[in-house]
């Protein structure tokens, strides 16, 4: 059963990752909506997300914005690059720290992506040496990545 809740939460991400400009790709979304999930930003659907190859990584969350496409609340493209498609959707109001999420996320590769959520999730589960476990788990990311990932994302962290 597809949640009106979940549905406002993709629309606010795919709106505003167009706002800023970026390929909306899924990858993007999810990252997004991971980060508002544990930055607890107002009125964004608690999606489970798991440690995945290129996660963390949704499974209801792919499956809410498959299921937004059939009904046509959000609308697909291939993406320029060729790799998937990108999305968008009506403009909504997504607000001030979701869209500055948004404007930090969306110019992002896939990589860069990955080693950001990777990096917060291991630290979310306590990790003592994040910089090890995720190079351990993801040895395609170096250790540099991961740690100018950890930066970075405490500095976006503490700049709100």
């Amino acid at each position: 059963m597809t949640s009106e809740s979940a549905w406002n939460s993709i629309g606010r991400a795919v709106s505003a990752l167009n706002q800023a400009g970026s390929a909306t790709t899924r990858t993007h979304i999810q990252k997004l909506l991971f980060f508002a999930g544990v930055w607890e930003e107002p009125e964004v659907y608690p999606f489970e997300f798991v440690l995945h190859l290129h996660g963390p990584y949704s499974f209801d969350l792919d499956r809410e914005i498959m299921s937004m496409e059939a009904f046509g609340k959000v609308t697909s493209v291939p993406d320029p690059a060729g790799y998937g498609a990108t999305y968008s959707t009506e403009k909504v109001d997504t607000g001030g720290e979701f869209q500055r999420l948004a404007d930090w996320l969306g110019p992002k590769s896939s990589r860069q992506l990955e080693a950001l959520a990777t990096s917060e999730l291991l630290k979310r589960r306590g990790s003592v040496d994040i910089v090890t476990d995720v190079v351990k788990i993801k040895s395609h990311l170096s250790a540099e990545e991961v740690e100018q990932a950890m930066t970075e994302v405490a500095k976006h962290r503490h700049s709100s």
